[in-house]
């Protein structure tokens, strides 16, 4: 899932949180011990959702876009949400 903002992203995950959905925020602002905690989450099943900031997607670029598709391709998300 995609937001526009770091703290929407921690506000996103928190409110899937508390409706029972596994989640994480995922982004720059973090130290990188808890982005990595978070992609093994993702990439072993236990975190259903990852909200990250998706700077890339307010910018008319093709290859921003091409960059953020291969990213998202690595990830194999079953959905793609933009907030």
């Amino acid at each position: 899932m995609f937001a526009r903002l770091r703290k929407t992203c921690e506000w996103l995950a928190r409110a899937l949180c508390d409706a029972g959905v596994d989640a994480a925020a995922y982004h720059a602002g973090q130290d990188a011990a808890q982005r990595l905690r978070t992609q093994r989450a993702w990439s072993q099943g236990d975190t259903s959702v990852v909200v990250r900031p998706g700077s890339l997607l307010w910018r008319a670029c093709a290859a921003c876009h091409d960059a953020l598709r291969r990213e998202a391709e690595a990830l194999r998300p079953q959905r793609v949400v933009n907030m």
